[in-house]
């Protein structure tokens, strides 16, 4: 998974509810089937799937608060013209 656009040095939970965040909510089956692919790539590390996904949505608040804070700063760095 490599997205350097809303990819950072953040938990993967939040960056992984960033893709997944949409104004219509998202859609828990593909989440879990994304989840499941990620934790079948970690060799040795078997991952319980319910936790990932507890970890993934506990972030959706904070990710739409920093989603308001972008745009609520936005205009200041770069005014309409």
């Amino acid at each position: 998974l490599i997205d350097f656009e809303i990819g950072g040095p953040n938990y993967r939970g939040f960056d992984w509810m960033k893709l997944f965040r949409t104004a219509g909510g998202y859609d828990e089956a593909h989440l879990r089937h994304f989840l499941q692919a990620y934790a079948a790539c970690e060799p040795g590390n078997e991952q319980d799937l319910n936790a990932l996904v507890v970890e993934t949505t506990v972030f959706e608040p904070l990710t739409w608060l920093e989603a308001f804070t972008f745009f609520l700063a936005l205009p200041q760095f770069k005014p309409e013209t």
